[in-house]
């Protein structure tokens, strides 16, 4: 068998954009509402060498989720439980330890939709009613099935209640959980009490918080044909990599910061990794621009990475995992802007042609 010639293949493509935002309308924020599950959070703060604890600790304070293990998917469609978590404050469920491109998974979003993204044996067992993955077409090997828990006639004693109950009976997943209570009388940690009631496993999961500070580097001036590279240079400043200018001996290729430049600066890199909803990494952006205006920063960004495996991505999109699951965005804060840079992960389907002709 003759090898294939595999550089005839055009690779998935990874989808970045940019645009530049006026910060008192507040639009930059639609970008941080639409992308539900986020695991990895990222503060850049050039020419600050010192901090403060209130934006140290921003994420690292009521911040808390939760691990349920081997929980039934029946019991978040329990009556109770939809009057008080699913239609009182926000809920975010998410399974873990699962595969978003070869096994079941599932997640409920501050909505109420229950989104299922199963395999084409798990869903034919099950008898829920769905449709055949965006990214299956030709091979209907995935299945994706939304629930709307909060509709009105989705209670007990209806038959399309009692049937998808009776099916979600037989689903268990490792879930992580956090919920947001409708007012700060009630504590979050009540739906963690909820499920210790019912007999499961549940695990307080806190927010991992690190920090680095990087003594003196050149720092890129953001312009508006340069944002990528911007972009590139947080990346590398948060993975502590090499920043020296100029090739040293035996390697063909270094780094170099981009061009223009605002000139030698320390740096500081604030990184928390968990489990956030779109309101906690909106009041951190506040903070974040509270102490950029205070402290006159050349600029500051806030990068946001989403779960790999999640069902869902942008706006409620199905999610896939062709080469990567990558979903992110970066907020470049300037002195006179908000730079929203978005970077998606392919929407390319697998098997998307037939021979001879496309799908």
């Amino acid at each position: 068998m003759l090898c294939p010639e595999v550089f005839n293949f055009k690779a998935p493509e990874s989808h970045f954009s940019s645009q530049k935002r006026n910060p008192n309308e507040r639009n930059h924020l639609n970008t941080v509402n639409s992308l539900i599950y986020n695991h990895l959070v990222s503060v850049i703060l050039p020419d600050a060498s010192k901090v403060p604890e209130s934006l140290t600790q921003a994420l690292s304070n009521d911040c808390d989720y939760y691990k349920l293990k081997n929980v039934k998917i029946s019991d978040f469609v329990a009556r109770d439980f939809i009057v008080n978590f699913i239609n009182s404050g926000n809920l975010y469920v998410l399974s873990v330890n699962t595969r978003i491109d070869c096994d079941n998974c599932v997640a409920i979003t501050p909505e109420g939709q229950l989104i299922l993204s199963l395999s084409k044996s798990e869903y034919q067992s099950l008898g829920l009613e769905g449709q055949v993955s965006h990214f299956h077409h030709r091979t209907q090997e995935r299945y994706i099935v939304t629930i709307d828990l909060k509709q009105k006639c989705f209670k007990p004693g209806k038959p399309n209640y009692e049937r998808t109950k009776a099916s979600l009976d037989n689903l268990r997943f490792d879930v992580i959980v956090t919920w947001e209570p409708p007012s700060k009388g009630i504590c979050p940690s009540s739906i963690a009490r909820y499920f210790h009631d019912l007999g499961y496993e549940t695990k307080l999961c806190g927010i991992q918080n690190t920090s680095h500070v990087v003594s003196s580097t050149q720092v890129p001036t953001v312009t508006r044909e340069n944002h990528y590279e911007v972009v590139e240079w947080l990346g590398m400043i948060a993975l502590q990599a090499n920043l020296t200018d100029g090739a040293p001996d035996g390697y063909v290729t270094t780094y170099e910061t981009p061009e223009p430049r605002e000139g030698i600066a320390p740096v500081s890199c604030l990184q928390w990794r968990g489990f956030f909803t779109a309101n906690q990494i909106a009041r951190l952006y506040d903070r974040l621009s509270e102490f950029k205006a205070d402290k006159g920063c050349l600029w500051a960004a806030l990068y946001v990475q989403g779960f790999s495996d999640s069902p869902i991505a942008w706006r409620g999109e199905e999610h896939h995992f062709y080469t990567n699951g990558d979903n992110s965005y970066t907020l470049i804060l300037t002195r006179a802007d908000v730079i929203t840079c978005v970077q998606k992960c392919s929407r390319k389907r697998y098997n998307n042609k037939r021979k001879g002709k496309p799908l």
